[in-house]
């Protein structure tokens, strides 16, 4: 592959980085004040300054008089270099450039390194270092791209892959609980095409799932008060949250009977019930009272780990929350916290459920029956065994 690239093109791919950067740190005009300046590249912070001297006391910064001045000055540097109409930028002139102007050069590296990869460039570590950098506050992702209504019936649905319609159902089964909110858009993230589902719940939790065009997943993560808490270990792990795992209609609360003939005519766990996996080892961790890191030492499968962490997120709010300090390891296993038992279970209507039998040391075990839905899992049945 060429480590020369043109100049106009790299001029493009620069009008668009530093285009994105000012609008994400205008939020949801197209104003910056004193303050969003901290959310902009060094480089334009200090065209920003430049813009407000030049205006005089109480000047109001646009976006786009911001990225036509940043455009100047950085085509008078790199004409400098005689880097100008159809020429060719090498590795010793970006060299040179950064040595002159630091953030400039930064900036044009950038430029550069993605029209060199092109379509080859990994859009994960692109798309997430533009969130971590992410102002979500107001829900301003909301305003990224174009909003695609892709309800069922909608015409619209039809052009969407089906892996980002799947994720957008389930999702929207909270909303339809009237409890979250959630969008599709379409829109330029770091210059790759993507996909954005983004909801948001009545209180302060959010979750957030960016595609590629052709449907396949890129990242994920979850959200806390309009920041990004965490990016997720595995793509879709927020679909494992209770608000997201309680949305079927059949959803109910029980306590587990003791006699084991009215637990079966009950349809409950068999008290002889032999399991697929036992989890008697690991831990998990939380932050400010959010499931944070989760080790397992098992081997699981993908649909035994969608209801490992729906389980543990329904544990962590009932009992493990109280039982270990933020970032403490709160470790499983017979002698510490419980362990967890996995299978199936049939009931003697034939209703099939995906177990997952919590025997806690204390007097908090549960059983939990799920079924696999597309998408994930959805909890049917919390059983409380004291």
């Amino acid at each position: 592959m060429s480590t020369r690239v043109g100049n106009e093109a790299v001029r493009n791919e620069f009008r668009e980085i530093i285009a994105e950067n000012a609008d994400v740190a205008a939020g949801a005009n197209d104003l910056i004040s004193k303050n969003e300046t901290k959310k902009l590249e060094p480089f334009l912070v200090r065209i920003d300054e430049v813009v407000r001297n030049d205006g005089g006391k109480g000047t109001r910064v646009k976006t786009g008089a911001l990225v036509e001045r940043a455009m100047d000055e950085a085509t008078s540097a790199w004409t400098a270099l005689n880097v100008t109409g159809p020429k060719l930028w090498s590795k010793k002139e970006i060299a040179d450039l950064k040595v002159r102007d630091p953030e400039l050069g930064a900036l044009t590296e950038e430029a550069c390194m993605r029209v060199r990869l092109g379509s080859m460039r990994d859009p994960v570590p692109d798309v997430q270092r533009f969130f971590n950098k992410f102002d979500f506050s107001d829900r301003a992702i909301r305003h990224r791209g174009e909003k695609l209504d892709i309800r069922p019936g909608m015409r619209t649905r039809e052009d969407i892959p089906a892996q980002v319609s799947t994720a957008f159902d389930y999702y929207s089964k909270a909303q339809e609980r009237d409890v979250a909110t959630v969008n599709l858009h379409k829109a330029k993230i770091a210059g790759h095409e993507v996909y954005l589902i983004s909801t948001f719940t009545d209180g302060d939790d959010g979750y957030l799932e960016i595609y590629k065009r052709d449907g396949s997943p890129i990242s994920s993560a979850r959200l806390s008060a309009e920041t990004l808490f965490a990016w997720d270990e595995y793509f879709g792990r927020a679909r494992a949250t209770p608000i997201m795992t309680r949305t079927d209609d059949s959803y109910e609360r029980v306590e587990g009977l003791s006699e084991p003939a009215e637990a079966l005519a009950a349809g409950q766990l068999p008290h002889d019930w032999v399991p697929d996996l036992k989890i008697d080892s690991g831990f998990v961790t939380h932050r400010n009272f959010i499931l944070d890191r989760v080790q397992i030492d098992a081997p699981l499968t993908e649909q035994q780990r969608d209801v490992v962490y729906a389980t543990l997120e329904l544990l962590f709010d009932n009992t493990l929350r109280y039982r270990g300090e933020s970032g403490e390891q709160i470790r499983l296993g017979p002698n510490d916290q419980g362990t967890l038992r996995l299978g199936t279970f049939t009931r003697p209507d034939g209703e099939r459920f995906l177990i997952a039998d919590w025997k806690d040391i204390d007097d908090a075990s549960f059983t939990y029956y799920f079924k696999p839905t597309d998408g994930g899992v959805s909890l049917l049945t919390e059983q409380n065994n004291g």
